[in-house]
């Protein structure tokens, strides 16, 4: 009974590869990739993870939310080309990876690639003075002449 349901299964797993031709073996699976300004580093790294089959170890130092968009479905080894570059080059972090069952994401150390200084927040909310203007965003301290 156990030699039968083995071939059963055996049967059941490379039988559409069978039927279908090379072809399907040969089909890669295809991405598109979504990842919009609200997205978080988290998620995009989740992502990776499980594209990769790697475990993903983050600096907490380390915070961006990566925009990452295609247009069309691109293949599993462009996926992960445009993930790492795009997050080397436009944020610069760095994903290592020193075996085959990890990465690790840090601010990169190359002075090519700067790590993404973020905007200023010009929408931020201050509170008025009594005088109805805002307070401005630097505060001059005078020095006092000793006596």
């Amino acid at each position: 009974m156990g030699r039968l349901r083995m071939f059963s299964i055996l049967f059941r797993c490379i039988a559409p590869a069978i039927l279908c031709g090379s072809t399907c073996l040969a089909a890669n699976p295809t991405y598109k990739l979504e990842f919009g300004p609200h997205s978080s580093l988290r998620e995009l790294l989740t992502f990776y993870s499980k594209l990769t089959k790697r475990k993903v170890w983050l600096d907490l130092s380390v915070h961006a939310n990566p925009v990452i968009r295609t247009e069309a479905a691109v293949s599993y080894t462009d996926a992960v080309e445009l993930i790492r570059s795009t997050l080397l080059e436009r944020y610069g972090i760095e994903l290592r990876e020193p075996n085959a069952a990890e990465t690790f994401v840090s601010w990169s150390t190359d002075p090519k690639y700067e790590r993404l200084r973020s905007a200023p927040n010009v929408d931020a909310s201050r509170s008025a003075e009594p005088s109805g203007n805002p307070r401005p965003r630097i505060r001059v301290i005078e020095e006092t002449k000793a006596k």
